[in-house]
């Protein structure tokens, strides 16, 4: 059975058998063992800057404890303490939720900590225009390796190392920023009338705004039960730094300001939909910005190993976007979107935008699909929901809720 993720709420922790009992986003009763990869273990023994992942310390309460997570008797979605995410898990055996797993992430150390944003969604990759001249030449350069790899000069895999080194010189000069942005299908609304469209869109940014996330909505048209890409864009609220008569100071910006910058283009849209007979869709998203630490931190992960199996762009941007340098993700609509789970940081009193809310990670724990394709998810099956243990044999899909 493939392996995935699922979020779990540890209850109870057995520390001899690295074993930890906890309750899914379903409220089902899941047992899972951890069995790290021997390489992350002997990674963790020779440095001190690594963890791995085991009951013990994810057990810990004290001031000391690097990784803890805590569990109570009636930790759940409705009312959790620690959370976790179980990632890299295979079934043991499905009747009784038993699974293993490779690695646990922690999502909430406590009741008194930030819960954590959950549901499709992806990392939005930003960075600053570049050097056409230098771009221009860089271009023909991967031109020119394609083209010695078909005609034999040069290998495939020298094409690719070749490449490689074009795109990290690339990405390496350019000041990047992520946003980690989690969409709500299940909320989606369909777009005919402008004048009535303006104020949905308006109450659905405003109701996402708040200290830990920026509200938005993605604009997509559907025809055929397929997406149309020409008619798809984003409309996103985000920090205004400007003083305005309607607001005292910098801040937050409101579901007007975000739309009064995409009115023509929602009028042409809807236009257009209707000329082509196809659906417009408005899929309400929240959009948590990373800090300096959080940019760091996936602009290394970008530039890890090799630039094509770079973590960052394997998860997140569709394959054929790679090695084309100006390729811009969200206006040629090459993201991927997977469920993701993002940890919230509150920056701390003292500290310049003290009580604001950053994306401190995002993981992302399913197979992903373009994300103009998310759609409103099939209505789970009735005998998954009998609250007692399942006698169906289920895939860790059903876990994740």
């Amino acid at each position: 059975m493939k392996a995935t993720g699922f979020i779990l709420y540890p209850r109870e922790y057995n520390t001899e058998k690295n074993i930890i009992t906890g309750v899914n986003a379903c409220g089902l009763l899941c047992t899972v063992r951890i069995n790290a990869d021997p390489e992350a273990i002997k990674a963790a023994h020779s440095s001190t800057a690594k963890t791995v992942p085991e009951a013990s310390e994810l057990a810990r309460t004290d001031r000391k404890a690097k990784t803890p997570c805590f569990a109570s008797p009636d930790n759940c979605k409705e009312k959790p303490a620690g959370v976790m995410l179980i990632e890299q898990a295979s079934v043991i055996d499905a009747a009784s939720r038993e699974f293993e797993c490779k690695w646990v992430s922690v999502l909430r150390e406590s009741s008194d900590m930030l819960k954590p944003l959950i549901g499709p969604g992806y990392l939005e990759i930003c960075h600053h225009h570049f050097d056409v001249t230098e771009l221009t030449i860089d271009v023909q350069d991967i031109m020119t390796a394609d083209a010695e790899a078909m005609d034999g000069t040069i290998t495939p895999l020298d094409a690719m190392e070749r490449k490689d080194s074009i795109m990290k010189n690339i990405m390496q000069d350019r000041r990047f920023w992520f946003i980690a942005v989690v969409m709500q299908p299940l909320n989606q609304l369909v777009i005919k009338d402008p004048t009535q469209a303006t104020k949905q869109i308006i109450d659905a940014i405003d109701r996402n705004t708040r200290k830990d996330a920026y509200g938005g909505v993605l604009i997509r048209g559907i025809k055929d039960g397929k997406p149309v890409p020409e008619l798809s864009f984003s409309i996103n609220n985000q920090f205004q730094y400007k003083r305005k008569p309607a607001r005292p100071g910098p801040g937050p910006g409101t579901g007007q300001e975000a739309i009064n910058f995409k009115a023509q283009d929602l009028a042409d849209a809807i236009a257009h939909a209707q000329q082509i007979g196809a659906t417009l869709q408005a899929v309400p998203t929240m959009r948590v910005n990373c800090g300096p630490m959080g940019n760091d931190m996936f602009h290394k992960q970008m530039m890890s190993l090799t630039y094509s199996t770079s973590k960052v762009l394997k998860s997140y941007v569709d394959m054929s976007a790679h090695f084309n340098t100006e390729a811009e993700f969200s206006k040629d609509n090459k993201y991927l979107a997977s469920r993701v789970a993002v940890r919230l940081a509150e920056i701390p009193r003292g500290k310049p935008g003290a009580g604001n809310v950053l994306c401190a990670n995002v993981h992302s724990f399913s197979a992903s699909t373009n994300y103009l394709s998310v759609c409103m998810p099939p209505a789970p099956d009735q005998s998954q929901q009998q609250g007692g243990r399942s006698n169906v044999p289920l895939s860790i899909a059903t876990y994740s809720c």
